[in-house]
């Protein structure tokens, strides 16, 4: 692996995160920005391919994919993958649990279907599914 020793001990560091924690979707997406960082795009393609949900849903799954496809020269898939994580970012809205209203905001209380509390950010959404 090339970039020195600091890089060695990183690539050392990620291995030994994954063997820990296989499941761990914030480690998988850590790895595959390591390699591609390195220039290791088929392993980095490899490391994406194993992101599994509610990770791979998320923008910056989709923007590391984006770097890997701009860094072989996908130009096509990098401007969808950008898309994706453009609309995967955009998620950032908080949403009734009850009736599915959207806010910009967190609300403690629905004025659509009345419910109280029942605002979650996606990121909790995605939390727990996960």
């Amino acid at each position: 692996m090339a970039g020195g020793p600091r890089a060695r001990r990183l690539d050392v560091f990620t291995r030994r995160l994954l063997r820990r924690h296989p499941d761990d979707g914030t480690a998988r997406l850590f790895r595959a920005r390591q390699l591609i960082r390195s220039g290791q795009l088929d392993d980095a393609a490899t490391e994406l391919g194993r992101v599994a949900p509610p990770w791979n849903a998320i923008a910056g799954y989709h923007g590391l994919l984006a770097e890997l496809h701009v860094r072989r020269g996908a130009h096509d898939d990098a401007v969808r993958a950008f898309r994706h994580a453009l609309a995967a970012a955009a998620l950032g809205a908080f949403r009734c649990q009850v009736c599915g209203a959207e806010a910009e905001e967190w609300r403690g209380y629905c004025e659509s279907c009345r419910s109280w509390d029942s605002y979650r950010s996606s990121y909790q959404a995605l939390q727990s599914e996960g």
